[in-house]
């Protein structure tokens, strides 16, 4: 029991650094690969549709203001919006260290796509 409080405590503290670092230095570079267009979507939990922008309507970088689950609060002529994280290009790279418990083997192995860092 003390082994998996130790582990969320970990998790935890690992989310808070990643999130309260992470959206203070990210920014927008353009949109995806042949992508006109940038939908955006409410930042509330419904995440309901708004409108689209014309990529000549968008001047870059855009600073992000938020890092959510799969995308970003962005601020567009004054309003949050939410949008895509596949819809931009953006540079988000989070650096972790992860400390393994692996009872079964003594080689460590694993892996976390998109994750930078010294891994399992």
């Amino acid at each position: 029991m003390k082994l998996n409080i130790k582990q969320f405590a970990l998790a935890v503290a690992l989310g808070v650094s990643c999130y309260s670092t992470a959206a203070a230095d990210l920014k927008i570079s353009a949109l995806a690969a042949d992508a006109t267009e940038l939908d955006l979507f409410s930042p509330a939990a419904d995440g309901a549709y708004i409108k689209s922008v014309e990529l000549s309507a968008l001047k870059f970088p855009i600073a992000i203001l938020e890092d959510r689950n799969g995308g970003f609060i962005i601020r567009f002529e004054g309003k949050k919006y939410y949008v895509n994280a596949p819809d931009v290009v953006a540079n988000n790279v989070y650096k972790v260290t992860a400390e393994c418990d692996n009872t079964f083997s003594t080689e460590l192995v694993g892996a976390t796509r998109g994750i930078a860092g010294k891994g399992c």
